[in-house]
């Protein structure tokens, strides 16, 4: 852990653990962006689908990701996921989400329909 310096990130309200890391950066900035710079990995703090979506997509936005590798780690509190084009009223029960207390949450890039909880690493 000598090669990473860790940091804090205020982004809005939120606030996010992050660790810069050269040993991060020879397995994940290589790959992605060919570039020996050091990787940029972020914990956030919240549990809130929301808010981690809405940070997910402000790196999207405002990070070169060709030049900069970055890796964004968050759990959730219960929510359902759906992606861009998912239809919420085929994909899921609304009614049992409401009733147990789930979230609904749509992301902007692609892909299926995924459950997110405290016990998985996003």
């Amino acid at each position: 852990m000598s090669q990473v310096s860790r940091c804090v990130l205020r982004v809005g309200s939120g606030v996010c653990r992050c660790w810069r890391s050269s040993t991060f950066s020879s397995t994940f900035s290589s790959t992605f962006s060919g570039s020996r710079q050091a990787g940029l990995v972020l914990l956030s703090r919240s549990t809130d689908v929301h808010q981690n979506l809405a940070l997910e997509d402000w790196i999207d936005a405002h990070v070169d990701l060709q030049q900069h590798g970055i890796l964004l780690l968050c759990r959730n509190r219960p929510a359902v996921v759906i992606g861009r084009h998912q239809n919420p009223w085929t994909e899921c029960d609304l009614q049992a989400m409401r009733k147990a207390g789930i979230l609904l949450a749509r992301r902007r890039s692609g892909g299926g329909t995924v459950f997110h909880d405290l016990g998985n690493l996003n």
